[in-house]
């Protein structure tokens, strides 16, 4: 039995409907936020597991790294983030914003 999920009565009725196109959006939003973090933590920990190991091979040391301008690389990063999502959410009227809050939790559920 093949399934013709295009053609089908659902995802026509979602296409024509503002819930349905902000819970996708959401969703994606949400899992891909949550996969990039553990993206992130994860090169974080190898970086940090190399650094060490260099340092206790006296191959590099340590001593006064100045990590301020990653960290202020890693809040603009955010910050044009947030003002990218706050842009697509702001013209979201209130009877999407079930789909919207549902597709985030979602996302973020299943990411």
């Amino acid at each position: 039995m093949f399934l013709d999920i295009y053609n089908s009565e659902i995802i026509k009725n979602i296409e024509g409907t503002k819930i349905g196109a902000s819970f996708i959006f959401a969703f994606v939003v949400g899992y891909f936020l949550k996969k990039s973090v553990k993206l992130m933590f994860i090169i974080l920990i190898i970086v940090l597991a190399i650094m060490f190991w260099l340092d206790y091979s006296k191959i590099a040391e340590l001593k006064n790294y100045d990590f301020s301008n990653s960290l202020d690389r890693i809040a603009e990063l955010f910050k044009m983030f947030g003002a990218f999502i706050f842009e697509k959410v702001d013209n979201i009227n209130f009877s999407s914003a079930f789909g919207l809050v549902t597709g985030l939790l979602l996302g973020l559920k299943f990411g």
